[in-house]
């Protein structure tokens, strides 16, 4: 009878337990950070498809009335001012959105492991009550009656909702990094000049079909170096200079940002790890304690 009663009696504990905790999650926007729709992998699916209907014989201009996505018109126009066929010039875009995902792979990686340091360090005060149960005190009871496990717990909760929303800031500030953006990013553009010089283009002519507007100042006779030139053109400037393919220019350029992006990752979660180590020494072990270890104290004590 007597361990009958001690079962029902920890099943109503750990019923308020769970009243007392995910209410706490929600307005802490919970352990899991809400995921974004995945761009990337959409526009690849769709250029895809729009390669599969041309190839079997669908008119460009067809396709393009149908199509409502801004990224496709966008590249529908660069191919038709240029005259490079449009198929060269979505397959060489979907080989960069290819690179893009594999580093979001990559990103997702390395914050793996900053993610799991968060839920662990979430559950801490969970950890100390349920220790309390093991050694046979009533934490919750205790927590929930009692002036001074009142006291108690009420800082812990504070401590615990201040330490949710600064790891969830802490994290999400390194998921905002490096967001992809189609219409400005520079591998994109230099995949684009890549295959209309490959076609044919002059470099000049190239960029202007990407609505380059410091094009001008080369055009009017102002030295390369001189031209405000955006930052990720300045790779051709050997190539503009000495009228040679930028070809190989653009490929190595694209590949080293690249590993610059992947090491980016890898560093960041490095630094994200460190500075969860802040609120885990400020935040959570406050919270462990009031929550976890004194209610512990208190039962015996009483």
């Amino acid at each position: 009878m007597q361990s009958k009663f001690q079962a029902k009696m920890i099943l109503n504990s750990a019923k308020k337990l769970l009243l007392l905790f995910f209410p706490l999650r929600r307005l802490s926007c919970g352990v899991k950070i809400e995921q974004e729709k995945n761009e990337v992998e959409e526009l690849e699916q769709l250029i895809a498809k729009t390669c599969m209907e041309l190839k079997l014989g669908k008119n460009v201009h067809e396709i393009s009335q149908i199509s409502d996505n801004s990224q496709l018109q966008f590249l529908f126009k660069y191919s038709q001012n240029l005259g490079t066929p449009l198929v060269q010039v979505l397959e060489i875009v979907d080989d960069i959105l290819t690179d893009v995902r594999e580093l979001e792979v990559s990103k997702v990686s390395a914050l793996a492991m900053p993610k799991a340091t968060v839920k662990l360090l979430r559950f801490l005060p969970l950890v100390g009550i349920l220790l309390g149960y093991i050694l046979g005190a009533n934490p919750i009871a205790t927590l929930l009656t009692s002036p001074s496990g009142l006291i108690s717990l009420s800082i812990g909760l504070v401590f615990m909702l201040v330490g949710n929303k600064w790891t969830t800031s802490i994290v999400r500030d390194f998921e905002k990094d490096e967001v992809f953006s189609f219409e400005n990013d520079p591998r994109i553009l230099l995949a684009l000049v890549k295959v209309a010089v490959k076609q044919g283009s002059s470099l000049i002519r190239a960029l202007e079909a990407l609505n380059v507007q410091e094009i001008e100042n080369l055009k009017r006779g102002i030295p390369f170096t001189h031209a405000n030139l955006p930052e990720y053109i300045q790779c051709l400037e050997d190539s503009y200079n000495s009228g040679g393919s930028p070809v190989s220019l653009i490929n190595m350029e694209i590949k080293n940002r690249n590993v610059y992006i992947k090491k980016k990752y890898k560093t960041c979660a490095e630094k994200l790890t460190v500075e969860l180590v802040v609120p885990l020494g400020l935040c959570y072990l406050p919270s462990f304690i009031c929550i976890g270890v004194v209610p512990i104290i208190i039962s015996f004590l009483g």
